[in-house]
């Protein structure tokens, strides 16, 4: 099956009465749009549609023009720019067909072409929408956050153990600790001054089963992101508890709910009843967990003359989904388990998913 690929001449004309009363409302303007159209039919309209994944179709007509067979072209009165479009007709039956290449069209009316010629070939997918910037802000602004130790419960004194040096990832990763001096009965995450919000999900304080604690449990497994990834279970690593989790379950960064965290507070701590060894901390920041969840079920459409068409369905084995899709293919992964969020992509001729709005 392959995915219909070409670009039709567009032609935007501003619509200027409306200028004054669109600008200062919503900093943009609504303008007139005449798009070729060099179908065959008997039909007098043509829509452009946005998408919409809470519909079957994927679809929704948001405008209507009138098609002008004369000239070969449909002429849109009222176009929103800052949208993504799809072109379409649809049969006496509403069955949708293309009539031109999706594209997005930006704040000052020029349309951007996204198509993008990647490989007809095998394809790593992480996600089904894209990490959204305030998340990805908060995580930058983690940076420098310190994991302190100390064996009095005011940490007076205390050692810094570890430091969040580089940008968390949007999973699970881990820091190791100095455990030159343990070990400690009470450990602490410390953000920044100019930063006092813990915006962390989700915590797991890891230690060796080899040390023979009793107050241990089973830790969750680190991401596995691609087909190439060497990553195996490392069956010493164990979870070490300060309470049992069925007490601590109410709180953000123990809920196993990777949209919460207790960024209220600069100060995350964790209180042991012995000196014990912490080697890592498991940690993942506050994210929209829109990432490929292991054991989900997805499915996966291609856009094909005016509909979406089913290339995959799957249940996710790891953190990733290969799959092989046409070459400059419009895409759109649903995750069947759980979460709303979802929109197309493309994927370039690096392999990375380029999604239709930033």
């Amino acid at each position: 099956m392959q995915c219909r690929k070409y670009w039709a001449d567009y032609d935007l004309i501003i619509n200027k009465d409306s200028l004054q009363e669109v600008v200062r409302k919503y900093n943009y303007v609504i303008g007139r749009m005449c798009v070729p159209y060099r179908e065959t039919g008997n039909n007098n309209l043509a829509y452009l549609a946005a998408f919409n994944s809470g519909v079957p179709s994927g679809i929704i007509p948001v405008t209507w023009g009138k098609i002008n067979r004369t000239k070969q072209n449909v002429t849109f009165s009222s176009v929103i720019p800052d949208r993504y479009y799809f072109p379409v007709y649809y049969s006496p039956f509403g069955k949708s067909f293309s009539f031109g290449e999706p594209f997005y069209l930006d704040k000052g009316g020029k349309i951007i072409k996204s198509h993008i010629e990647g490989k007809a070939d095998d394809v790593t997918l992480l996600r089904k929408f894209p990490m959204k910037q305030g998340l990805e802000d908060k995580a930058v602004k983690l940076i420098g956050t310190v994991i302190q130790a100390s064996n009095d419960p005011g940490f007076q004194p205390c050692d810094t153990v570890g430091i969040i040096a580089d940008t968390l990832q949007p999973y699970f990763q881990d820091i190791k600790l100095d455990m030159n001096k343990g070990p400690y009965q009470y450990y602490q995450i410390k953000t920044t001054d100019e930063y006092p919000h813990a915006a962390l999900s989700e915590l797991e304080f890891i230690t060796d089963i080899r040390y023979g604690y009793e107050n241990v449990i089973a830790a969750s497994p680190l991401p596995i992101l691609s087909s190439g990834d060497t990553l195996s279970e490392d069956k010493t690593e164990v979870r070490l508890m300060d309470e049992p989790l069925e007490r601590i379950k109410w709180k953000s960064e123990y809920d196993g709910n990777p949209q919460t965290s207790p960024e209220l507070y600069p100060t995350i701590r964790f209180m042991l009843k012995k000196p014990q060894f912490v080697t890592k901390i498991r940690m993942m920041p506050l994210n929209a967990d829109n990432g490929i969840i292991a054991g989900n079920q997805y499915e996966l459409f291609c856009w094909n003359n005016g509909e979406w068409k089913k290339i995959l369905s799957e249940r996710a084995r790891y953190n990733y989904i290969t799959v092989s899709v046409p070459s400059g293919s419009l895409l759109w992964l649903r995750n069947l388990t759980g979460g709303k969020e979802e929109l197309p992509f493309y994927v370039d001729s690096d392999g990375l998913q380029k999604f239709i709005y930033p």
